[in-house]
This record gives C-alpha cells, sequence and structure tokens, in this order.
C-alpha cells in the first residue's frame, strides 16, 4: 500500500467538512515554498573590526603595560 492509498483511507472515513480542511491544508502545502532562504554570510574576522580605528603600535602597548605594572606589587595589600 502506498502512502497516498492510506492517505485517501483514512480521509474516506472523515466527515466533509473534515474532507474540506484536508483539501485545504494540501493546498496551503503546495503553495508554500520548498526552498529555504539562504542565510547571510558571516563576516570574517578582518570584516568585523575593519572600521575601527587603527591599532596601537608596540610602543604604545610597553608604554600602557610600565603604566600598569609600576606600583605591582603594592604594600597597602
Amino acid at each position: 500500500m502506498s502512502i497516498a492509498e492510506a492517505v485517501f483511507e483514512k480521509v474516506q472515513t472523515l466527515s466533509t467538512e473534515e474532507q474540506t480542511e484536508v483539501l485545504k491544508f494540501v493546498e496551503a502545502l503546495k503553495q508554500k515554498p520548498t526552498a529555504e532562504p539562504k542565510p547571510k554570510p558571516r563576516r570574517t574576522l578582518y570584516g568585523i573590526g575593519a572600521g575601527l580605528s587603527p591599532i596601537p603600535s608596540i610602543e604604545d602597548i610597553r608604554e600602557v603595560r610600565r603604566e600598569m605594572w609600576a606600583n605591582f606589587p603594592s604594600d597597602d595589600i
């Protein structure tokens, strides 16, 4: 027994109103688009930071580290 035959047998046992609902449901399924929309392409890590200001130089990083660690370890701990 095929799927179509099994569905047909079950639909025959329904009332006329229920058969009409089944028919409307099948029509709605036929109208539904089968292809899913393509997802948007992901941005690369380079693309995420592309609009940011220039990166700090190595000297800037070293200076900030010296300032941060200048008082470590502190005597007030």
